[in-house]
């Protein structure tokens, strides 16, 4: 009687195959230095995986193959069960930010993020370019960059996928809460698929070029400087300080809730004061935006 051949435990050469292809991502940058924090906090699966080769070595072919089914089910259904049910601490971290004005005359902003909510108001502290908290998932990596040029500072702040994980966390819960410097004039430029709340009364802007792709964009315009405002959004706030003069251009214009009092050309939309005021907002809106609502208020909070 000839006696069968066992098969060995696939756990170890698992192990040593995932191991070594994480390392050498990981030395190629791919990976984000958040990697092994993120890994040991499923150390747990290590235990399931035993027990699972033990069960696998010691079953028939068309068992295996069952039970190798099983397990992606079972990963399948411990996937989502994480999206849904897992801490934010074990699926966000928050960063702080803060760049300091230093000599700059004027500045460049850029805030970019995938599913995150942007919110923006006033610094107190004339010395700050930037600060705030921002909160991004783990297997996405912050970026941040700061240069001068002839007395111009660009920063540009943006996260990108590290790597991938099946992590939830949108909207509120990847959190962006900055202030913004009012000494000196701003170009900001924001881009976010999540939602945008940006209160720019006492900010001294150039241009605004706002894209909340997917969740609600507001913004309250500045109440201190003329400024043009670039908007992409499928629900569109434009909160408008008393004594600012509004044009929105209606080449894309395709729904507006403007007071009773505003009046529409064949070019655009003009508050009744747009011609007389010291000043103006110009309104660009691009290609698919949706709903724009136009609300007074006071020009301080």
């Amino acid at each position: 009687m000839t006696r069968r051949r066992g098969r060995g435990g696939v756990l170890l050469p698992l192990i040593l195959i995932v191991g070594g292809l994480l390392f050498f991502l990981s030395n190629l940058g791919v990976l984000g230095p958040n990697l092994w924090e993120t890994a040991f906090r499923f150390w747990p699966i290590l235990l399931i995986a035993v027990g699972l080769d033990m069960i696998v070595g010691r079953a028939s072919l068309g068992s295996a193959i069952s039970t190798l089914v099983m397990i992606v089910a079972l990963f399948a259904i411990g996937f989502v069960a994480f999206h849904l049910f897992a801490p934010d601490p074990w699926i966000s971290e928050d960063h702080s930010v803060a760049v300091t004005r230093g000599d700059a005359a004027e500045a460049h902003i850029s805030l970019e993020c995938g599913g995150c909510t942007i919110r923006a108001g006033t610094t107190s502290d004339p010395a700050t370019l930037i600060a705030g908290t921002v909160t991004v998932r783990r297997d996405e990596q912050l970026s941040q960059s700061v240069r001068l040029e002839d007395h111009v500072m660009i920063y540009v702040l943006q996260s990108g996928a590290a790597f991938w994980l099946p992590l939830g966390g949108t909207g509120e819960k990847l959190l962006w809460d900055l202030a913004l410097t009012d000494a000196i004039p701003l170009s900001l430029t924001v881009f976010t698929d999540g939602a945008v709340d940006l209160d720019l009364r006492e900010i001294s802007v150039r241009s605004v070029d706002v894209t909340a792709e997917v969740g609600p964009a507001t913004v309250a315009l500045s109440a201190v400087s003329s400024a043009v405002y670039y908007a992409l959004g499928d629900d569109l706030t434009l909160r408008v300080p008393e004594g600012v003069g509004i044009r929105i251009d209606r080449a894309n214009l395709r729904s507006a809730d403007a007071p009773a009092d505003y009046v529409a050309t064949e070019n655009a939309l003009l508050s009744p004061d747009y011609e007389d005021a010291l000043i103006t907002a110009g309104i660009v809106l691009r290609p698919g935006t949706g709903r724009v609502v136009i609300e007074r208020i006071e020009p301080r909070p």
